[in-house]
């Protein structure tokens, strides 16, 4: 660039910052020559000192005069995405590389502006040829990684951020977007060290603490998580993510008022957040507020009237004060055809819940069926897979092994496993027994499954090997290994439900690891909960399960689940040397003071306290698909409600076994 001495005065004060004087020069420059040079440093001046808006005329100015160079147009693009105007900056970015395509820069900055308009194939494409100009340029590479990331090329991503560290780039922020990376790929081992390094790097950074926080949190090192997510809420008091995470985390850990405290912070901080408002309504109910649930459900559906879990919550947990308006809005949605299945499937799974509530069956059975045929879950069970895992516990625990083992994990009565069927009743039976005061319940708790992931996978820790996959190791298992086994998932239920001398167990499906429970726990109380088969299967299909039973969305995979379910069930009886105590829901109903009396005394051998027949008023928290009704005193609504339903219920009533047991239909029965 050719310049005269006092334009090159003018620019080096330019340079050190001093604009004023340097546009003062640069304007008496322009008085006796409007030349390309001193426009677009005139322009460039007021960019420099952040009035963009001002130095646009100057730049202008100059593109209007000849032979326009790429520099020019890089810098008016530079000029116009500052001012947001991603637009114009995307076509002077285009044209500086029409003229020159040999400026990284320049591709750089078209990558950059092609990303911010959800351009993202077109902004990979720009930072390849960015790369193939200056393969070590590392913010093209950083933000390859981020457009990698955000289209699903996840193995792309993770090389592009590698080679920014190996660079020796290693900033907090990298670390920070590779450990998101990790964290999304579910490499959490991996995902938490990043944040680590990045928190160590920079100990002021809140949003670091929150993601370290938030994965230690996914991998269930709770006192850990709960340090780093602090440490982010005093850095930045208000961050509404950091007090997000903390409900998570004191949700799980069951100290319900904590949780909801931090949902509220969060709620408060970041109003707009249907994510943190779904979390607070969903812990409301779990406690039982479900007036203050439907404040923040209406307020969720005013946020975004197109929301259809706010109305599922809404309709589910306060339906009888659910207003025509809002039920003509819910239906409005379903004509939404941008809704996708799933929200179309809770818009109908809230309909049904409401034409129930109001007696109109036939009514309600439509919108179910509808929901539960949009649901993409119900193509996931595998009736083979099911009958092949209840076999290979059959063939582990053959008729011989009815005799005393001596091996076991524990002789400790602490555990109280409830178990059964999905909706038999398991929920109100941990809400009697946690209303005794020496007994505290860790909810539907994945200790059994924890253990059968850390121990029983092959090979075994600790230099154990096995032949087999579980279940068939379990006769390889040595006493030691048995004994820290238990001591483990003791640890743990002890984590989650405090201290006490008997813990409740409400996974439904430890059905399935009796087996291994007995050898692990010979002295536990086990419950086994009952119900009519019809009025289980007809409740199943009513509820729309967020995770696992994806048999529950069809009425013949609901038969079949229930048919091997029982066939397991069986067996446990026939060969395990434990006790397993049967608790029928539809007696409890009938005769609640003798069932409750037998349940606490004679099961569990408690004394007996008044506190269990008056579970409806237990404050702890309730976290499965049964929170609404063991709020309620019993009622007989539930008892042989597959009646109302009978002419629409067929492919479940065929599939059931002739033969289930107390329940099956007489020849009189309407």
């Amino acid at each position: 660039m050719s310049t005269t001495p006092e334009l090159q005065h003018a620019l080096e004060l330019h340079q050190q910052g001093d604009f004023s004087t340097a546009i003062l020069l640069y304007d008496q420059l322009l008085h006796s020559r409007r030349d390309v040079i001193t426009l677009q440093l005139r322009g460039l001046a007021e960019h420099h000192r952040g009035n963009h808006q001002e130095a646009l005329p100057f730049l202008k100015e100059a593109l209007r005069q000849p032979n326009s160079t790429a520099k020019l147009h890089l810098n008016t693009g530079n000029v116009y995405k500052a001012l947001g105007n991603l637009q114009q900056a995307e076509k002077h970015y285009l044209q500086a590389t029409e003229i020159n395509p040999a400026l990284c820069e320049t591709w750089k900055c078209l990558a950059e502006t092609q990303a911010g308009l959800n351009k993202e194939s077109l902004a990979l494409e720009s930072l390849q040829k960015a790369l193939q100009i200056d393969p070590g340029e590392v913010n093209c590479h950083r933000l390859s990684g981020k457009l990698f990331a955000k289209t699903g090329q996840l193995d792309a991503a993770e090389n592009s951020y590698l080679r920014v560290i190996k660079s020796g780039a290693e900033t907090p922020a990298v670390l920070n977007e590779l450990g998101s990376l990790y964290r999304v790929m579910g490499r959490l081992n991996e995902a938490v060290d990043l944040f680590e390094r990045a928190t160590q790097l920079d100990i002021r950074q809140p949003g670091l603490w929150c993601n370290y926080g938030a994965t230690l949190h996914e991998l269930k090192r709770l006192s850990e998580a709960e340090k780093a997510l602090k440490q982010a809420v005093r850095l930045q008091p208000q961050f509404a993510g950091a007090h997000y995470n903390l409900g998570n985390l004191y949700r799980d850990c069951h100290r319900n008022d904590l949780a909801i405290e931090h949902y509220q912070i969060a709620v408060e901080g970041a109003p707009g957040s249907t994510d943190f408002r779904l979390n607070y309504v969903s812990m409301l109910n779990t406690v039982g507020r479900f007036e203050e649930s439907a404040v923040q459900c209406r307020e969720l559906i005013r946020i975004d009237p197109n929301f259809a879990p706010a109305y599922y919550n809404l309709f589910t947990f306060n339906s009888d004060h659910v207003t025509e308006q809002e039920v003509a809005e819910l239906e409005r949605l379903l004509h939404n055809e941008d809704l996708d299945e799933i929200a179309r499937a809770n818009a109908y799974f809230s309909l049904g819940k409401r034409s129930d509530r109001l007696g109109r069956y036939s009514e309600a059975f439509a919108h179910f069926e509808k929901a539960n045929q949009l649901t993409p879950r119900r193509l996931n069970f595998e009736e083979g897979r099911l009958t092949s895992l209840v076999d290979q516990m059959i063939a582990a625990f053959p008729a011989h092994t009815n005799t005393e083992t001596p091996l076991r994990g524990s002789n400790t009565k602490q555990p109280i496993f409830i178990l059964g069927m999905p909706r038999s009743g398991s929920t109100l039976i941990d809400q009697i027994l946690t209303s005794h005061s020496q007994v505290q319940g860790a909810g539907e708790f994945d200790g059994i499954r924890h253990l059968i992931q850390s121990f029983l996978e092959r090979p075994f820790r600790k230099g154990h090997q096995n032949e087999k996959a579980y279940p068939g190791c379990l006769t390889e298992l040595s006493q030691a290994y048995l004994e820290e086994m238990a001591q483990v998932y003791l640890q743990r239920l002890v984590a989650t439900a405090g201290k006490a001398e008997r813990i409740t167990d409400k996974m439904p499906n430890n059905a399935f690891q009796l087996g291994l429970i007995s050898i692990l726990f010979p002295n536990a109380t086990i419950i086994y909960t009952q119900r009519d088969p019809r009025d289980i299967g007809l409740s199943c299909y009513f509820q729309n399960f967020t995770a696992h039973h994806d048999f529950s969305f069809d009425l013949k995979n609901i038969g079949i689940f229930y048919r091997e379910h029982l066939r397991l069930m069986e067996h446990w009886r026939n060969v395990l040397p434990i006790t397993i105590h049967d608790v029928v829901y539809e007696d409890l109903v009938s005769n609640q003071k003798a069932e409750t009396h037998r349940l606490v005394e004679e099961i569990c051998g408690l004394p007996w306290e008044d506190a269990c027949l008056q579970f409806h008023h237990n404050e702890r928290a309730v976290h499965t698909a049964s929170l609404w009704q063991v709020r309620q005193p019993l009622y007989q609504q539930s008892v042989q409600k597959w009646k109302q339903y009978k002419e629409f219920i067929g492919p479940l009533l065929e599939t059931l076994p002739a033969d289930h047991q107390r329940f099956a239909a007489s020849p009189n029965e309407n």
